[in-house]
């Protein structure tokens, strides 16, 4: 469970999940019943079981939640958008404290299939084992490989944070949304001018500029078209000499891409990353891919004193665009 102070009420605490796919496993299983023995043997769960917003409504019923509950449904973007939301009720006083995250488990037959059939999955190739096949950046690049997994973190005002004595890891400092609105079936704006608006709009909430940032954690899907307008957006958002300094990195590719819960997972690190001074690596990186102009981490994690600022990006299908920026 979730350690919350006396001082905060359940109406006062929100709960944001990031989600896509819901509870398939279970679907499937109660679909399954239904084709082999009927109407009678779908448990009536399956209703509500199935839909993303079905997180939310278990983690309030088991944390005793009674404030604000969303839950964002925006492709990869979803926990980005999640932490938002988070931010927004905060800001707007209506909660005192958020659980604010993503939640995914994609790996059913149907929900894989999905993955599968949308071009986001990486193909079995050559000699490549199955743990090298996500290679964000990389020359051989040819998509995610995706995981189960869920996080989430503990989003406080700063003066309810030290009123009550929390331990603060880091401020989310800015974010910025866009939607690139380009093709129904092409749905990457091609020159990273829109994905650039949104990260430039982080950087300005936060203050900062592209010369504060000590990290980039980027999207990183290892879909070539995403990679590469990725490396546009950031020329295009901070201008190609901050572009070309700040150190990117993509360390989900050690562990999967988590889909609703990739943002988070990415906050996270960046979080400890900063504590430590330590940018992580990304995995898999061996070769650069053409056209990908940037200051890649790769083979070793990087110290980096005196990191204070992180920029975390999101994107989905339909040009969804979430960025986040994080200070120490």
């Amino acid at each position: 469970g979730v350690a919350i102070g006396m001082d905060v009420t359940p109406e006062r605490t929100g709960v944001m999940v990031g989600n896509i796919l819901g509870g398939w496993e279970f679907a499937e299983r109660e679909l399954r019943n239904l084709w082999t023995d009927g109407p009678r043997a779908v448990s009536p769960y399956q209703a509500t079981a199935w839909f993303p917003a079905a997180p939310q409504g278990n983690i309030c019923i088991d944390q005793g939640v009674k404030g604000p509950a969303r839950t964002f449904v925006a492709d990869r973007a979803s926990g980005a958008y999640a932490l938002i939301g988070g931010a927004e009720a905060l800001l707007r006083d209506r909660a005192d404290v958020v659980i604010a995250g993503g939640v995914e488990a994609p790996l059913s037959p149907y929900g894989w299939l999905c993955l599968e059939t949308s071009g986001l999955g990486a193909k079995a190739r050559g000699t490549l084992a199955p743990d090298e096949l996500y290679r964000p950046f990389d020359a051989g690049h040819g998509g995610s490989v995706f995981g189960e997994g869920a996080v989430f973190l503990i989003l406080e005002r700063r003066e309810h944070a030290e009123r009550r004595g929390a331990t603060i890891l880091g401020e989310l400092a800015g974010w910025g949304v866009s939607t690139d609105g380009y093709m129904p079936y092409y749905t990457v704006e091609p020159t990273g001018q829109v994905l650039g608006r949104a990260m430039r709009t982080a950087a300005d909430r936060a203050g900062v500029s592209g010369e504060d940032l000590g990290a980039v954690f980027a999207h990183g899907s290892a879909l070539p078209f995403e990679d590469v307008t990725e490396g546009y957006a950031l020329h295009e958002a901070f201008g190609p000499a901050a572009a070309r300094r700040v150190p990117v990195t993509v360390p989900k590719s050690g562990f999967g891409h988590l889909l609703g819960a990739a943002a988070p997972a990415d906050v996270a690190l960046a979080l400890r990353g900063m504590r430590e001074e330590t940018v992580p690596a990304t995995v898999n990186l061996d070769r650069p891919a053409p056209g990908i102009d940037l200051d890649l981490v790769r083979g070793e994690a990087r110290p980096a004193p005196g990191w204070e600022h992180t920029l975390v990006v999101s994107r989905g299908l339909g040009g969804v665009n979430a960025c986040l920026v994080l200070r120490r």
